[in-house]
């Protein structure tokens, strides 16, 4: 994940995909991103994950994710999708 400092230059914050979590909440994913220090999270999406972080979520689903980032000050702003043609 790159983060832009000033113009011209970027910085890379620490963050970690949730392919290594496949039965975790996202309360639980926000809580080990923040108990190991790492700046964010990359949802693998498509793959039917326990945080249950998908496409076609609704809005209501949406804004409980965002939400729970935000109150734990970590950004939620990238995701992984499947592209090999599995469901």
């Amino acid at each position: 994940m790159w983060e832009m400092l000033k113009e011209g230059v970027m910085a890379m914050r620490l963050a970690f995909m949730t392919w290594a979590c496949p039965n975790w909440t996202v309360e639980q994913i926000v809580e080990a991103a923040k108990r190991y220090g790492y700046e964010g999270v990359e949802f693998r999406l498509s793959v039917n994950h326990a945080h249950g972080v998908e496409i076609d979520m609704n809005e209501a689903q949406r804004s409980f994710v965002r939400r729970i980032f935000k109150d734990n000050g970590l950004p939620c702003e990238r995701r992984a999708i499947l592209v090999d043609g599995r469901k």
